[in-house]
């Protein structure tokens, strides 16, 4: 009689990790146009209805191919949006979100923790003979460095900078006064504690109301997923997307 074989995938991996994508809907996502564009352009992402070429959706960063056709669908929705990015790298975040779309976008970095200013330049550069509608002011500098008051009021912000609690706490409180009454808030590396931790605080602490969120945890004990990530995966790190009130 043959032997009967089985296979397990990954049974050779030293650790039997499972690792598992959960996804959280909280509020009122029929409140106005701002939380109708959160959830189309999410699921929108999930059907893969997307206009990014190859070498967006391809692109070396610290970003999901979900997350890159969400954001970009995002503006897509909301023509002439006011974008901030604290945290760049090589710009993958960037040049989906503006990828032929209307939007002015200020992006903030010192490249000094991971480099890629170049590969940053070389993407601006691309995106901007892609994009003409897209209109890029890039900060070189410390994020806490930066006046936000002289900035003008942002809809969209994205924070993607260093993570731990303070700065977490510091990137949203600092940025408000370049933030309308009532935007969206990105935050990329959901699954690290410092990061949930810094961001509640600082919402707390400015009294913002959360209209709508969505929660996306790409696994479930804290840690950082080891199978996929960064533009292999769909969700990277996590994210937390809201939309926020003053």
């Amino acid at each position: 009689m043959d032997e009967i074989k089985t296979f397990h995938l990954g049974s050779d991996r030293p650790s039997q990790r499972v690792e598992e994508t959960s996804i959280k809907f909280d509020g009122n996502f029929d409140a106005n146009a701002l939380t109708t564009a959160l959830r189309h352009a999410f699921f929108q992402a999930w059907r893969i209805d997307s206009k990014l070429p190859l070498w967006v959706r391809q692109m070396e960063g610290g970003s999901g191919r979900k997350y890159r056709y969400f954001v970009n669908n995002l503006f897509e929705q909301l023509p002439g949006s006011r974008y901030l990015e604290i945290g760049v790298y090589k710009g993958s975040t960037l040049c989906a979100a503006a990828y032929k779309n209307d939007l002015s976008a200020t992006c903030i970095d010192h490249w000094k923790e991971f480099g890629g200013k170049d590969e940053f330049d070389e993407h601006a550069r691309l995106l901007k003979l892609a994009s003409p509608k897209a209109d890029l002011t890039v900060i070189d500098n410390d994020f806490r460095n930066v006046d936000y008051k002289s900035l003008k009021k942002n809809g969209i912000f994205c924070f993607d900078g260093p993570h731990s609690e303070q700065d977490h706490y510091d990137g949203i409180t600092l940025a408000l006064p370049a933030l309308k009454d009532e935007f969206i808030l990105i935050i990329d590396d959901w699954v690290m504690p410092s990061v949930k931790d810094g961001t509640h605080q600082a919402i707390a602490r400015a009294r913002l109301d959360i209209v709508a969120s969505i929660t996306i945890e790409t696994t479930q004990d804290n840690t950082l997923p080891t199978l996929l990530g960064s533009w292999f995966s769909d969700w990277h790190n996590g994210y937390f997307l809201a939309v926020v009130r003053k």
